[in-house]
Parts: structure tokens; sequence; C-alpha cells
């Protein structure tokens, strides 16, 4: 919230979602059997829905402020935030649940590279 760049607030966003699994790794096993879970119970779907709707409005509102994307229209913005969520919890789903040859401080680091070629590419 200190973090007022909106480069280094994406950074941020990114960097405060590992720390979260990092200080309770229990929480990422939760959160994936939730996912599994919603695939057969509509309540635990409703409630992921939730989550990824007010995760991907947070980073369109990060979105939004970064200098270059200004001026691109509210549905373009709101895809690209969903483009860094899918990165940013696709990359843990891999560390967390397969045998990963790549250390968490790799992976965070290879997840904000991923995440600031989203936003380049624009």
């Amino acid at each position: 919230m200190r973090v007022q760049d909106p480069k280094a607030m994406l950074e941020a966003y990114v960097e405060a979602t590992f720390l979260w699994f990092r200080l309770y790794p229990k929480h990422a096993a939760i959160l994936f059997l939730s996912c599994h879970l919603a695939a057969h119970h509509p309540k635990t779907r409703q409630l992921l829905t939730t989550m990824r709707d007010s995760s991907e409005s947070r980073i369109a509102e990060i979105l939004s402020k970064h200098p270059g994307l200004k001026a691109k229209p509210k549905a373009w913005v709101a895809r690209k935030a969903s483009e860094v969520r899918n990165v940013l919890i696709g990359a843990l789903l891999n560390y967390f649940t397969t045998d990963s040859t790549t250390s968490y401080e790799a992976l965070e680091h290879q997840t904000i590279s991923s995440v600031e070629a989203i936003v380049r590419g624009a």
C-alpha cells in the first residue's frame, strides 16, 4: 500500500503473494484443495470466483495507473489483469503440486519477469 509507482506496485503484489505462501505454506494446500472442490461443489466455486474477481480487480486497479496503459479500455485492462493472476497462481500451483527443480526465490523472480512481460507486451 505504501508503494506509489505502478510497476513497483505490481511487483509488490506478486512478492506479497509469494510471501503469503512462504509464511503459511499450508494455505497453499488449502487453496489448491479448494480448487479441486470447486470443480464439484457450486458453493466452493462461488467462493473461488469471488476470490478471483477480487484479485483481478486489484491487479486491474494497479495496471490502470501504469503510464503506458492509462489509455487502454477497461476490458483490455481486465484481460491483462486476468493474465497476470493466471501466471501468478499457475506458478504457485506448479511449485506446490509438482516436484519443482526451481527454488522458491527463483520462481518468484521468474514470475515477476513474466508479469512485467505481460505489461510490456501491451
